[in-house]
């Protein structure tokens, strides 16, 4: 039907929508049916709330492996409580730190109380459920229910014994789905220290065709959906129940390889007019949404930055960073981050060996104050690749004062890309001779 064909509403005229709830009265014969209605409608209602808030993780729900009882064979995660939301705008909430044994139908819930949390078994038929082998997954929590208890009945209904359930208890469950199309090259032991950022850009859509096509042509054909993961969604492997937690890569050599957060995990998302098809006259006009705005493209931004910082800090803990280039285990950096320096008594990078030839070579440095506008202003530019293009260092005067006091032993660098306006302050005193300029290449 043409949108011409339909008669426009007048002015006050109550435009029906799609919640029906029970009008109740005193003296009004009820059935479960009726009672049922009502909490559909009830539900429905929260579904909308959730839905205006946004999908993603709340707070909490992190993950990590557990080093006690987690082995080669049997790979064991840690769920620490929190809550989330789903796209279909259910409210899903773990209540205790709860360990998943990923190739097992064992799962413990630690420190919950009974019958808060209710979980099914990960080894399910659904396409691309973990079973083994070498591959990369991705954790989700999606919703689950069971009964409880028994109702009294008065023998009228026409329902029976099977229906006279208390109460159903809403819970969460776990599911370890396999991410498609991972070729032989990405999963062999010479790119597993590439591995884990790959998956963060596979996941985050950084150099998908789409996505690199609308940058060159931004007025084109619209793009709604870019990255592996709208993929698995798009395929049926993920569903709009349940919301991604984790990646996470398996090798029959050594166990668990990584637990990423960040390359599947978002912040409340808003779905705004960016996320959806057109429609109409809106359709007919072909009105181009880019993905570089809206609520989507900020979290994508965030999710790329706190992917960088966690992979650094577990690098750290690795006590290889001095050592450490960029390119044997980044493909992509943000746009502007926070690395440690080396110095002695504490561990971080040395700029000539991480960043090689990108490195801007003027021994600059910028005021704590100037970190944070940096920071955010270079979310909104596309993430550095490694050996390609120049990067601009700076470091940060107030940590480097802090050093040479010995209040601290953390020497902080600021990385930035060379398209983020330059933020060096002039200290002639200190930097190198032309260490002051104001401009930048």
């Amino acid at each position: 039907m043409s949108t011409l064909d339909v008669t426009p509403v007048s002015l006050l005229e109550t435009v029906k929508g799609d919640i029906r709830s029970v009008n109740f009265f005193n003296g009004r014969l009820l059935a479960g049916e009726d009672l049922s209605a009502e909490q559909q409608a009830q539900r429905a209602e929260r579904l909308l709330l959730g839905r205006a808030l946004g999908d993603g993780v709340s707070y909490g729900l992190e993950v990590y492996e557990d080093p006690a009882r987690s082995s080669q064979a049997q790979p064991v995660v840690s769920v620490e409580p929190g809550v989330a939301v789903s796209r279909d705008g259910a409210t899903l909430a773990l209540d205790g730190r709860t360990d998943v044994a990923l190739a097992s139908v064992a799962l413990t819930v630690v420190d919950s109380d009974a019958g808060a949390s209710v979980f099914s078994d990960c080894l399910t038929a659904t396409p691309g459920t973990y079973t083994s082998g070498a591959g990369v997954y991705v954790l989700t929590l999606g919703p689950s229910a069971v009964p409880q208890g028994r109702a009294p009945s008065n023998g009228q209904s026409d329902a029976g014994a099977p229906c006279a359930v208390d109460a159903s208890v809403e819970g969460v469950q776990f599911r370890l789905v396999g991410v498609p199309g991972m070729t032989a090259a990405e999963l062999a032991p010479s790119f597993a220290p590439r591995l884990r950022n790959h998956v963060a850009h596979l996941m985050l859509g950084t150099n998908d065709p789409a996505r690199r096509r609308f940058l060159v042509d931004p007025l084109g054909p619209r793009l709604t959906s870019y990255g592996r993961l709208d993929e698995m969604l798009a395929s049926g492997l993920l569903t709009t129940a349940e919301v991604p937690l984790a990646a996470l890569a398996w090798t029959e050599t050594h166990g668990l390889e990584f637990v990423d957060l960040w390359s599947v995990r978002r912040r409340l998302t808003r779905r705004t007019e960016t996320d959806r098809t057109p429609s109409g006259l809106e359709a007919q006009a072909a009105v181009p949404r880019p993905p570089y705005t809206g609520d989507r493209a900020r979290s994508e931004a965030d999710a790329l930055y706190l992917q960088f910082e966690r992979h650094v800090e577990d690098l750290r803990g690795t006590g290889t960073l001095e050592t450490l280039a960029a390119a044997s285990v980044f493909e992509y950096l943000p746009a502007a981050g926070l690395l440690p320096l080396a110095r002695p008594g504490s561990r971080g990078i040395v700029p000539e060996t991480f960043f090689g030839a990108q490195a801007s070579q003027d021994g600059a440095t910028i005021d704590a104050d100037l970190v944070a506008p940096l920071l955010h202003e270079a979310r909104a530019h596309e993430p550095i690749a490694v050996g390609q293009e120049p990067v601009q260092l700076y470091l940060q005067w107030e940590s480097e004062l802090a050093v040479q006091s010995g209040d601290s032993a953390h020497a902080v660098l600021v990385f930035a890309k060379h398209t983020v306006p330059y933020r060096g302050v002039r200290r002639y005193g200190y930097a190198r001779y032309g260490a002051g300029r104001v401009s930048r290449w």
